[in-house]
Order: C-alpha cells, then sequence, then structure tokens
C-alpha cells in the first residue's frame, strides 16, 4: 500500500468522528478530526514524518514547528525523519502564551533566527492557529516562512486566509479524502 493511501486510511479510520462539535475557530461541524490519534501514533509518525518531509523540502526550510499543539507530533516526526536521510531539520514549537519561567520564551527549539522555515499543523480549518503561530514567528525571531503544509484542509476557508496572507499553502488531504465513504482522491491544495 503507498504511503498516502495508509495515511488516509489511519485518518479514516481512526480520527475521523462523527457528532456535534465545537472547532478551535468557533464553528461546530457534525464531524471532527482528532488527528492526535494517528499523529502521535508510530505507524502515523513514521507516514506523516516522510510525507510532510516531501511535501515542504522544496522550500528550503530550516527548521519546521507551529502552533503547541496539533505541529509538534508533525514538526518531530518530519525532523526525525529528515535525519534519518541525513538532513538536519530542527522541530520547534511556538508556544501560546510565553513561559513565565527560565528564558520566558515563545519558541522552543533549535531555531534559525532569521532564516526560512515551516509552518505545520494537523488540521486547517478557519487558518487562525496557524497565522497565529507565523505571527509569533515573525514578531519574535523575524523568520520567513517559506510554507505551511498540514495534514487536513476541512476547506472552511483556513487555506485561503494563509493565502491571502502571503503564504504558500499545501496539504496532504481535504475533508472529503478523510471522510469515511466520501473521496479517495488525494489533494495537494
Amino acid at each position: 500500500m503507498r504511503d498516502l493511501d495508509q495515511l488516509q486510511r489511519l485518518l479514516q479510520e481512526r480520527a475521523y468522528l462523527r457528532g456535534q462539535f465545537r472547532l478551535s475557530s468557533g464553528r461546530t461541524s457534525d464531524h471532527y478530526f482528532d488527528a492526535k490519534l494517528v499523529t502521535l501514533d508510530p505507524e502515523g509518525m513514521l507516514l506523516i514524518g516522510k510525507l510532510v518531509f516531501e511535501m515542504i523540502r522544496p522550500y528550503g526550510a530550516q527548521a519546521v514547528g507551529g502552533l503547541t499543539i496539533g505541529a509538534d507530533p508533525i514538526a518531530i516526526a518530519v525532523a526525525q525523519y529528515a535525519w534519518s536521510l541525513g538532513t538536519r531539520l530542527p522541530a520547534f514549537i511556538v508556544r501560546k502564551d510565553p513561559k513565565e519561567h527560565g528564558l520566558s520564551k515563545y519558541v522552543e527549539g533549535p531555531f534559525p533566527e532569521g532564516g526560512p522555515v515551516a509552518v505545520v499543523d494537523d488540521v486547517i480549518t478557519s487558518g487562525q492557529s496557524v497565522l497565529r503561530a507565523v505571527d509569533t514567528l515573525n514578531k519574535h525571531h523575524s523568520c520567513k516562512v517559506v510554507v505551511v503544509a498540514a495534514l487536513v484542509d476541512r476547506g472552511e476557508g483556513g487555506s485561503e486566509a494563509i493565502r491571502q496572507s502571503g503564504y504558500k499553502f499545501n496539504g496532504l488531504f481535504t475533508d472529503d479524502d478523510v471522510s469515511p465513504g466520501l473521496s479517495t482522491a488525494h489533494s495537494s491544495v
């Protein structure tokens, strides 16, 4: 089974939930992607590390990360996969609020000050989590965000908001791709 097909299957079987849910954007939805059930699973991590690395590689990022907690396992998986290929691509974590002790950092990890970075997230709805991470990176580290990548684009305006803010966006799947019983096509949105 191809890696993309295998990851799609994992997302469909483990992460897709039906019901009434309030999303981080504040919207309500009849389905939810609990992506951490895949991004924190060893099989999912291996697939995500490879697929997201391949998606962001052409952009020349020197680090990968995003707003905690959705981005954390993705960034770590990508960094580890890159290292297995002999490429140093450190992971970083953007805090929602600065640490209140120690160095009071907004960003954790070996970070290339002012360098090109990739910002990742598990699921994009409104795009506000990604844009919050980008804003923090720009304000506190003067970095250049060269690409934003996500596992799932829900198709609710988030990828458009990211693009309208001047950033390249790539997604592995659309909402329909990982909704069981719907489309089996893959997208790079």
